[in-house]
C-alpha cells in the first residue's frame, strides 16, 4: 500500500508540473515544491481562471470580458474590463460603485471625457483646479444646439439638492459665423422658487441688472474712477428709473438723469445735466439742471419748491410766489449789485417800521422812529418835482424849478470850520446879487479889508522867472498911475523880478503885516505872447492852497487873464510872496503885470 501511494504521488506530481509547466512537482513540507527544491510561487491556471501565489485570481468566465477578482482579502473587490462592447472597452466593479486611480492621468494629445447618456459628476474632495493656456481658457461648449448652461447646486448647505442654485446660461439666437447675436443671463434662487435672473446682458447693446424680487444694486467701486456710465454713440447719456412694483405703466421712465454735452471738442466740453420727474403720467419733466453755461435751475412751472434747514423753509410755489417761515438771520454781501424789486407794492423793514413802495413809484413808510444816513461818500437827494426836507415843525422847500423857500423855520445855523461862499447868478453882468434883510448880519461878520497888490517884471526868453510885490499903497496902477514907473514896462517893475525865487520873493511889508487871503488876481503882458504865458500867485516858495493861476493866450485878443479862484489857506503874517511866470518861447522883449486882490482883517 506504500508503495502504491509514492507511486501515485510520483505520477501526480509529473502531470501537475507539466500542465504548469514546471516539470517535475513534489509536495514538500512546505508545500508543492519545483524540481530543484523551490516552492512554487508561479501564478496557476486552474480551471481556466488564473490564480496567484496570494490566491488573487484572473477569469474569463464571460465571452469577452476580464474579471480581475480579489480572494482571501479585507475587502474582495472585482474589477472588469468589457472588451466585447461596441463603443469601446469597459472597465468597470461587480463588487463595488468606484474605481480608484493613485496616480496622475496624462492623455496623449487632444483627446474628450465624454457620457453615452445622463451627466458627468467630478466631486473632488477639497476642490476643483483648472490649470488652462493663457489663449483657449476654459471652454464650455454645448453637444447639441440650445441654451450653454453653467449650474451650481449647494449640496452642503440645503437638503434641496434637485434644483439648480445659481445659474450662467449663455444663449445665440443668430448663430452664423461672424453674425453671432448671443445673450448672457445670471441667475440665483430666492426662496426655494426657480431661480431667477438678477443679470441680464443683451447682445443688442441692453444690460438689466436686478429681478422683480431683488432688494436693490450695489456697486463698490474705487475712490479714482469710480462708477462710469458711457453712451456708445452721439447724444445724450440717459439714466433712467422705472417703478414697476407700483405702477402697471412700465414702458416709460418715471425718473431720469440726462447729461448732454453741446460743445464735444476735448478741452472745450459744454455739458448740462438734467433731473427729470413724471407728473400726471406726463414724460418726465426737469426739474433741476446745471448749465453747461453756468446756470443752474431748480423747479419748474408746475412745482412748489421747499427748501429747509429744521428752523427755516422756504417755498418757491409754481406761480412765482416766493414765502419763508422761521427765518432768523437774512444776510446778504454782494460784491456787485444786489437789486431787489417788487412787480406790484412790496415793503422792507422790521417787526415795528418798514419802508413802503406803492407799485406806481411812491414811497412811504410806517411806524418808523429814526432813521439815519452813515454814509462815507456823497448822499445825494434829488426830487423831479416839488420836494421838502425838514422835520415836523419847518422845512427847506424846494419848487421843482430850482426855486427854494423855507416853511416853519425858527434858526438857521451854519458854523462851518472853513469859508462860506454864496454866489447869485442874477444882478447885473453876471454878478450874482445876495440880498441881506436888515440886521441880518452884523459888523464882525463883514468887517473885512480888500486891497490889491502889483506884481510885475521881465519876462524870459524860455523858463521861469519870479516877480516881487509892489510894497507901495499908492504904486502905480495899469494905465492909470501916478508913479509911471510901476505900470507895465515901467523902469521900477523891470527891477522887481528875477529867475531865482527867493531872491525875488518878499513880504507885504510895505502894505501890511497881517494875515490875508488872496481873492483872485488878472495879468498882462505887453503884447501878444509867441507862446502861452502862465502867471501863478505863491508864497513861502509854494503854491496857494488851492493855486491861484491864470494863462495868457497866445492866440489872445487882449493879451490878459484873470481868476477869482481864491486861497482857502490864509498867508501868514510877514510870509514871502511872488508871481511865478513860465514862458514857453522866446518872450525876453515882452513885459507881464499882475494885481493881486487880498482880504484881511
Amino acid at each position: 500500500m506504500t508503495k502504491f501511494l509514492k507511486r501515485t504521488l510520483v505520477v501526480c506530481s509529473i502531470a501537475l508540473g507539466a500542465a504548469l509547466g514546471f516539470g517535475l512537482v513534489a509536495l514538500g513540507p512546505s508545500g508543492l515544491m519545483a524540481a530543484g527544491g523551490d516552492l512554487l510561487r508561479r501564478p496557476r491556471l486552474i480551471n481556466g481562471e488564473l490564480t496567484f501565489p496570494n490566491v488573487e485570481q484572473i477569469n474569463n468566465d464571460t465571452d469577452g470580458s476580464l474579471v480581475f477578482q480579489g480572494v482571501g482579502g479585507t475587502n474582495d473587490a472585482s474589477a472588469e474590463w468589457d472588451l466585447d462592447n461596441a463603443a469601446g472597452p469597459i472597465l468597470s466593479s461587480a463588487s463595488d460603485t468606484a474605481i480608484l486611480i493613485d496616480e496622475d492621468l496624462t492623455f496623449v494629445g487632444p483627446q474628450t471625457i465624454a457620457t453615452d447618456s445622463g451627466a458627468l459628476t467630478i466631486a473632488p474632495a477639497a476642490g476643483f483646479v483648472f490649470s488652462v493656456d493663457a489663449t483657449t481658457g476654459l471652454d464650455i461648449q454645448n453637444s447639441a444646439t440650445g441654451d450653454v448652461i453653467l449650474s451650481w447646486r449647494d449640496y452642503a448647505d440645503t437638503t434641496d439638492d434637485d434644483m439648480v442654485h445659481a445659474s450662467a446660461v449663455a444663449n445665440c439666437t443668430a448663430t452664423g459665423t461672424g453674425a453671432e447675436d448671443c445673450d448672457l443671463t445670471f441667475s440665483i434662487v430666492e426662496a426655494g422658487a426657480a431661480a431667477e435672473a438678477r443679470l441680464f446682458l443683451d447682445a443688442d447693446g441692453d444690460i438689466v441688472v436686478g429681478g422683480a424680487n431683488g432688494q436693490g444694486v450695489r456697486a463698490l467701486v474705487d475712490a479714482t474712477v469710480g462708477l462710469e456710465v458711457r453712451n456708445n454713440a452721439t447724444g445724450s447719456v440717459l439714466h433712467s428709473y422705472r417703478d414697476y412694483a407700483d405702477t402697471t405703466d412700465d414702458d416709460m421712465a418715471h425718473a431720469q438723469v440726462t447729461v448732454n454735452c453741446t460743445d464735444t471738442g476735448t478741452g472745450t466740453e459744454d455739458c448740462d445735466y438734467t433731473i427729470g420727474v413724471v407728473e400726471g403720467g406726463a414724460a418726465a419733466e426737469t426739474r433741476f439742471e446745471i448749465d453747461g453755461d453756468g446756470a443752474v435751475a431748480l423747479g419748474s412751472a408746475n412745482t412748489t419748491v421747499t427748501m429747509t434747514d429744521g428752523t427755516l423753509t422756504t417755498t418757491v410755489g409754481g406761480a412765482g410766489d416766493f414765502t419763508e417761515a422761521g427765518l432768523v438771520d437774512f444776510n446778504m454781501t454782494g460784491t456787485g449789485d444786489v437789486d431787489v424789486t417788487g412787480g406790484t407794492s412790496a415793503q422792507f423793514g422790521d417787526d415795528t417800521a418798514t419802508i413802503d413802495f406803492d407799485g406806481a413809484g411812491a414811497v412811504t413808510e410806517t411806524g418808523m422812529t429814526t432813521f439815519v444816513v452813515s454814509a462815507s461818500g456823497a448822499v445825494t437827494m434829488t426830487g423831479g418835482a416839488a420836494s421838502a426836507y425838514g422835520d415836523t415843525t419847518g422845512t427847506l422847500d424846494f419848487d421843482g424849478s430850482g426855486a427854494v423857500a423855507e416853511t416853519g423855520m425858527t434858526t438857521f445855523a451854519l458854523t462851518p470850520s472853513g469859508a462860506i461862499t454864496l454866489t447869485g447868478n442874477g444882478g447885473t453882468a453876471g454878478d450874482g446879487a445876495v440880498v441881506l434883510t436888515e440886521n441880518s448880519i452884523g459888523p464882525d461878520e463883514v468887517a473885512v479889508m480888500v486891497e490889491s497888490v502889483i506884481f510885475c517884471g521881465d519876462l524870459e526868453s524860455t523858463g521861469t522867472n519870479y516877480y516881487a510885490p509892489v510894497n507901495d499903497v499908492f504904486a502905480g496902477d495899469f494905465g492909470n498911475s501916478s508913479d509911471a514907473d510901476y505900470t507895465i514896462s515901467g523902469t521900477l517893475c523891470s527891477a522887481l523880478d528875477n529867475t531865482t525865487e527867493t531872491t525875488a520873493d518878499a513880504p507885504l511889508t510895505g502894505l501890511l503885516n497881517v494875515a490875508f487871503k488872496v481873492l483872485g488876481m488878472r495879468c498882462y503882458t505887453s503884447g501878444e505872447p509867441t507862446a502861452d504865458v502862465v502867471f501863478t500867485a505863491r508864497s513861502a516858495a509854494a503854491d496857494l492852497t488851492p493855486s491861484v493861476t491864470c494863462t495868457v493866450a497866445s492866440a489872445g485878443t487882449t493879451d490878459s487873464c484873470s481868476t477869482v479862484t481864491g486861497s482857502t489857506t490864509d498867508v501868514a503874517a510877514g510870509a514871502t510872496v511872488a508871481v511865478k511866470t513860465v514862458t514857453g518861447a522866446d518872450e525876453s522883449s515882452r513885459d507881464g503885470w499882475c494885481k493881486v486882490f487880498i482880504a484881511f482883517k
